[in-house]
């Protein structure tokens, strides 16, 4: 059975739960812009460090600079960037489970797939994506602690694992929206843009055109639910501004996503990254590996700042296991805005491409 019989378009598309769920996102974000729990903590935490320890630590952090660490990271990624990635199993991206979750959530049709993620409320998805939060924060809880413990010389191998940890939970919750960051090269591009926005919202410092796109899109009035509905992809797109910057925002990172996957097998726009299912997945890794690479040059230096504090053995790890998690919990948040917003005003063209309106 094609899809246009087995599905029916939702009545109404948007309903008045999710246009207060629309209304909701830029106040979140206008929260998220301030500063975090995490950054909070650790300001108190440091203020009650003893000198000789801070003066300890100082002296590590001059055996090595910033630039130093950053360096040593991008090797990492470029020799063993593989164990990183088997590292992180435990979050992988099970999109069979998220299609699961979704039709616990969802009170209407059954779907099937991840494409049809669109069929449900917003409300709905959200929820579903809330629930990796935990595991999540969870994760980078037990990685700040454990390997900022080790003192200095574990920091270049944790900055790259802490990253990728960070990176994996916004594939995660692209996922959850119905966006396919596995065989979607594009969609991977996005989710290493809304990565890089997220570790400093508000600021597109050494972020290229696509970022710069997406941190518009995050402060641009949505339309409303009325225009949506009433309104065609194309009608929308040249209407609204948010919808311009999706349209912008895809094209953007189709490009860069033939440009640096062309190694690794990638097409971009759904197209398979090889062929096979073990060459697919490895085609998959390894643009992964190039779109987590191209990311980590964005954000590397600052992050390499951030993390000086872990030289000192002990204290660095109680420091790291703080840092991480209020990290992640930032990143979280600022995907979970991200993906809820392009969510509800993409909603129109995705449920009428699905079911052939």
């Amino acid at each position: 059975m094609d899809e246009t019989s087995r599905h029916q378009l939702p009545r109404p598309l948007i309903d008045r739960k999710e246009e207060k769920l629309l209304a909701s996102l830029d106040k979140r974000y206008a929260k998220l812009l301030k500063p975090g729990l995490g950054e909070r903590i650790i300001g108190g935490f440091a203020k009650r460090v003893p000198q000789a320890i801070k003066d300890l630590g100082a002296g590590a952090k001059d055996l090595i600079t910033a630039q130093d660490l950053y360096e040593n990271a991008l090797d990492v990624i470029g020799t063993g960037f593989s164990v990183v990635q088997e590292q992180t199993a435990r979050l992988s991206i099970n999109e069979g489970r998220i299609v699961e979750s979704v039709n616990r959530a969802t009170k209407g049709e059954e779907i099937s797939s991840l494409g049809e993620v669109c069929l449900a409320r917003g409300y709905d998805v959200a929820s579903v994506a809330s629930k990796n939060r935990l595991e999540n924060l969870a994760a980078a809880l037990v990685e700040g602690a454990a390997t900022g413990a080790a003192g200095f010389a574990g920091v270049p191998f944790s900055l790259v694992f802490s990253t990728f940890l960070f990176f994996r939970a916004v594939q995660i919750i692209a996922t959850s929206y119905g966006y396919d960051v596995k065989g979607d090269a594009a969609e991977m591009e996005i989710a290493g843009q809304v990565f890089a926005n997220a570790m400093d919202p508000g600021s597109t410092d050494g972020l290229g055109a696509l970022g710069a796109t997406m941190d518009l899109f995050m402060g641009a009035p949505t339309p409303t639910p009325k225009a949506i509905t009433a309104s065609s992809w194309e009608d929308l797109a040249l209407s609204s501004k948010a919808g311009r910057l999706v349209v912008q925002m895809r094209e953007l990172a189709g490009g860069l996503a033939q440009q640096e996957g062309s190694g690794a097998g990638s097409q971009g726009d759904g197209q398979e990254l090889a062929e096979g299912d073990a060459q697919q997945d490895a085609g998959r890794a390894g643009f992964e590996t190039t779109v987590f690479e191209h990311m980590f040059e964005q954000v590397g230096h600052k992050l390499a700042l951030r993390v000086a504090q872990r030289a000192v053995p002990l204290v660095s790890g109680v420091i790291g296991a703080v840092f991480d998690t209020g990290q992640m919990q930032g990143v979280i948040d600022y995907a979970d805005i991200f993906y809820a917003k392009r969510y509800l005003v993409e909603k129109d063209v995705r449920v009428r491409a699905l079911i052939g309106a």
